[in-house]
């Protein structure tokens, strides 16, 4: 189970086309992506739950393949994440993809951007962050239906880590299902690096 007061580790290969026609290639770079080992209540190596210190402020629950994220305290955000280490995917262009079902409002959070879903970090060797992008995308907020959300990114060439998690920042419930990270075609207009939402709102 995730004791959240501190880091605690809790995880297909087929070409598949996005909604958009962005041709996802080879292997889904993550690991247990249907989180069975967290629905056996295994301690799995793949995933890890993290939030604001504080009282526990987050409940993490896995059932048929999903996870379920619900704030329950006052801390501001919470995050189920996976870290690929030594990564060779510097210079490639990665799509990180997965279907969200949201319950979520901004009553009571201040932190900035407020909302649920994607985020990816890169690092060098040497920790310094190189790309950073968090709920880059639509919808973020209010009650959805399931539905895919997508952010797509050049990784930097000399990227030795990655992070990629599951970011609730906001009050309410956060489901995920269905998680990936892929290689895409940089040549296909379809595979476009996404905008970045924020700056185009200042």
């Amino acid at each position: 189970m995730l004791a959240l007061a501190s880091a605690v580790l809790l995880a297909s290969c087929d070409v598949a086309d996005d909604k958009d026609g962005c041709s996802k290639l080879g292997e889904n770079y993550l690991q247990d992506a249907d989180f069975a080992l967290e629905q056996q209540d295994q301690c799995s190596k793949h995933w890890v739950g993290l939030q604001h210190a504080g009282e526990t402020s987050f409940e993490f629950t896995f059932e048929d393949g999903e996870l379920s994220m619900k704030k329950i305290g006052t801390q501001p955000w919470g995050v189920l994440r996976q870290k690929l280490r030594n990564s060779d995917l510097g210079g490639a262009r990665m799509a990180f993809a997965a279907d969200i079902k949201l319950d979520l409002s901004g009553e009571g959070v201040g932190a900035f951007p407020v909302g649920g879903g994607l985020a990816l970090t890169a690092r060098s060797g040497r920790n310094r962050i190189l790309l950073h992008s968090a709920l880059n995308h639509k919808p973020r907020l209010g009650k959805t239906k399931w539905q895919m959300v997508q952010v797509i990114v050049d990784i930097p060439r000399n990227t030795k880590v990655i992070d990629l998690s599951f970011l609730h920042q906001a009050s309410g419930v956060m489901q995920i299902r269905n998680p990936s990270f892929h290689r895409v075609d940089a040549s296909s207009a379809a595979c476009a690096v996404t905008p970045d939402l924020f700056a185009a709102a200042t």
